[in-house]
């Protein structure tokens, strides 16, 4: 009898091994990957902002009138739930309503990011026809779901101009200019 042949395969010890290795490279796989993915979800919603805001700026300087930017509610006025489409307009009487149609819209990205405002309760941002913020400036808190960094501030200045403001310390907090903590 040929005892080479006779001791082909596997021990259950060595299967067990294989499917716990396997099992852990798995978790870690799958950890790293929803990461990744929440870190691009929040890149992009960033930039969407970041063109939209660029966007509104443009648009009242090529009117030369005011540009709103904000949610709409079922009655077409500026309100603070920025859970709903964010929307770009002319709105030279300043009512928070659209004079003429909207220019553009961002569509709300889902449940992986809640969005609320810094806008002293008016829910909405305005930028004159010389493109610096008209009346008060403010920004956005974005908070990403399953992002390394989830808490970002979106800021526009009175000149006008965006910048995203990161928790880099890693607390949960971000501290504005003014001293104002801000978290999720």
């Amino acid at each position: 009898m040929n005892t080479q042949n006779a001791h082909r395969g596997y021990t259950l010890l060595e299967v067990l091994i294989v499917v716990i290795m396997l099992a852990i490279l798995t978790t870690w796989a799958v950890n790293s990957w929803s990461s990744l993915v929440g870190n691009a979800r929040q890149k992009t919603m960033i930039n969407d902002y970041h063109a939209l805001f660029s966007f509104a700026r443009w648009q009242a300087a090529s009117i030369s009138g005011i540009v709103t930017i904000c949610p709409l509610n079922h009655s077409n006025q500026c309100t603070d739930d920025w859970s709903l489409p964010v929307q770009v307009f002319a709105d030279t009487d300043r009512d928070g309503r659209p004079d003429n149609g909207i220019f553009r819209t961002l569509p709300f990205p889902g449940d992986y990011i809640t969005v609320r405002s810094r806008t002293a309760g008016t829910g909405y941002l305005r930028f004159a026809a010389n493109g610096m913020v008209h009346g008060r400036t403010g920004g956005l808190i974005l908070c990403t779901k399953g992002a390394t960094t989830e808490l970002v501030y979106l800021t526009v200045n009175k000149g006008g101009r965006f910048r995203a403001e990161y928790d880099r310390d890693g607390d949960g907090k971000i501290i504005t200019a003014s001293g104002d903590a801000l978290s999720c």
